[in-house]
């Protein structure tokens, strides 16, 4: 059980800081989107494309 324990604490400490590190990313993704939302669809619809892309290749 104890070995369990310090695998299980070494495992959050590799995945909290990735795991925040892609909510931060969908965050930028979603600001990017509202923010040019306002001049017209062809943007909003390249930032939304550009925002999967990236997070794709991130989470590789």
């Amino acid at each position: 059980m104890k070995e369990y324990n310090i695998l299980h604490g070494k495992f959050l400490r590799l995945v909290l800081p990735i795991a925040f590190q892609q909510f931060v990313l969908a965050l930028v993704g979603a600001s990017d989107a509202i923010m040019l939302g306002r001049l017209d669809q062809n943007a909003m619809a390249a930032v939304a494309l550009a925002a999967q892309v990236t997070f794709l290749l991130i989470s590789l």
